[in-house]
């Protein structure tokens, strides 16, 4: 998994460290992607029917910590992006760690087309028997 957060738990009822114990259990493996820089940034506040944003500064916190420890219980790695560049950076990075194969299953869907042939060869059975031994009948 990549967890790409500012790593403030701000929701939900299990505490980050609590699933990164529960993800380890089950062989997850967690690259952990800190994003934003301290101090104030731009936050959308409000939608406005037009479909702007109404933006205010709001403070900006990042729990390096908690991510860091993530990580390591997870045995993933933890990265900082702090711009746009960087974050291509870190996603390259992880590529190159990340190497996964996946057995592909294809499934097609098949329709029998037999049907229409069968009716028409019955058919034509039906007429030949039909004609037969109605109009081409040999008399004694």
């Amino acid at each position: 998994i990549i967890l790409l957060t500012d790593g403030v738990n701000n929701a939900g009822q299990i505490k980050p460290i609590d699933a990164a114990h529960i993800a380890k259990a089950f062989g997850i493996r967690t690259n952990t992607i800190g994003v934003g820089s301290q101090g104030q940034a731009k936050t959308p506040y409000r939608l406005f029917p037009d479909g702007t944003y109404e933006y205010i500064m709001q403070e900006v916190e990042i729990d390096e910590e908690v991510l860091q420890e993530i990580a390591q219980i997870t045995e993933g790695e933890y990265f900082r992006a702090t711009s746009e560049s960087k974050l291509f950076e870190v996603y390259d990075e992880i590529n190159k760690l990340e190497r996964t194969k996946f057995n592909v299953t294809r499934y097609s869907n098949k329709t029998e087309e037999f049907f229409w042939f069968a009716f028409w060869a019955l058919a034509l059975f039906v007429i030949e028997f039909v004609v037969r031994n109605t109009m081409l009948r040999s008399t004694p």
